[in-house]
């Protein structure tokens, strides 16, 4: 059992895009880079790698493909 949010997204840039917006609200950045917060970008969710990321709300799982 884990404890994070697994999201396999369209890879669409009108998609990405939106994602982007949501998980800026969520205040959203690349786990395992605390001191840097590396925020995830257009390139990174265009891509079929996962994202493994860590929100205000909890961690968060992109999945490019299944």
């Amino acid at each position: 059992m884990t404890v994070d949010v697994d999201v396999v997204h369209q890879r669409t840039d009108d998609n990405i895009d939106a994602l982007l917006d949501a998980l800026a609200q969520l205040d959203a950045y690349f786990r395992g880079h605390p001191d840097k917060r590396l925020e995830p970008t257009h390139e990174h969710l265009a891509t079929t790698e996962h994202q493994l990321l860590t929100t205000a709300c909890g961690p968060v799982d992109l999945l490019g493909s299944i």
